[in-house]
């Protein structure tokens, strides 16, 4: 088990910095190099769900200086943006 999760750990880290937009790139891998170490399996599993998000909809949620409203908003989004001071 801690070797399937060790897998699924890099290879978020890797999908968290090759997205295609730049600004989610960095966001998203800084928060993944800093925090995936210590996030349990249910946690990496929404993180992972946040990675399969496009793009647009991803950066509004990350980027925008208000935080989302929209009960849709996986939770570890809120964990990136306190991550990265963006409340």
């Amino acid at each position: 088990m801690s070797e399937e999760l060790d897998v699924r750990r890099r290879r978020a880290i890797y999908r968290a910095g090759h997205r295609g937009m730049k600004e989610l790139d960095l966001l998203l891998s800084q928060f993944a190099r800093a925090r995936i170490a210590d996030m349990n399996e249910f946690e990496l599993a929404e993180f992972e769900a946040l990675l399969e998000l496009p793009d647009p909809q991803l950066h509004g949620w990350l980027v925008t200086l208000e935080p989302p409203q929209s009960d849709d908003v996986p939770k570890s989004v809120s964990v990136v943006r306190a991550y990265h001071g963006l409340r």
